[in-house]
């Protein structure tokens, strides 16, 4: 809420925490219903302000070449271009990884990953982009800043102090 008062807009697709095989609503579902965040996840472009944010939830193992299917389908749209997945590339992990970067359309501004919790960012070529995974908010790494004033995106991290405790 203090964020959206601040100007601030969240956009958001589900990870597999979110889609457990229960029958239950996820929690940040409950965002976008009170307006404080847009759900993206649906693979349909979702424009704000000149940026065209496209997103798909988590696929399992077992969807994976569907999901390669839907983002071989997808159209550029003009200005800005994010891509938001929660998936994890093999590039960044080996055994977390169930795609690669050469699986990504090419043409996106700036590739918005989830899943990993280790935060990192690479430019590969091929992609316009930076590709780039914030981290784990809740171990002590945080979110990033992004610049797309600048061609294949400034990315700056910022490291949250995690209030839980791991050993």
């Amino acid at each position: 809420k203090k964020l959206e008062s601040a100007g601030s807009r969240m956009f958001f697709v589900l990870g597999e925490h979110d889609i457990s095989r229960m029958k239950d609503v996820p929690f940040s579902l409950l965002l976008g219903e009170m307006g404080f965040a847009t759900y993206i996840g649906d693979g349909q472009p979702h424009e704000f302000e000149g940026i065209t944010f496209i997103g798909f939830n988590k696929h399992r193992r077992s969807e994976i070449e569907a999901l390669r299917e839907k983002l071989s389908n997808l159209k550029q749209n003009a200005g800005k271009n994010i891509l938001v997945l929660h998936q994890g590339l093999i590039e960044f992990h080996e055994y977390a990884g169930e795609m690669t970067a050469s699986d990504l359309p090419a043409w996106f501004d700036y590739y918005a990953m989830g899943h990993l919790h280790d935060p990192g960012t690479k430019k590969f070529t091929g992609l316009k982009g930076t590709v780039s995974y914030a981290g784990a908010t809740d171990a002590s790494w945080g979110f990033n800043i992004v610049d797309l004033s600048v061609e294949g995106a400034l990315v700056e991290p910022v490291n949250l102090q995690s209030a839980r405790k791991s050993f």
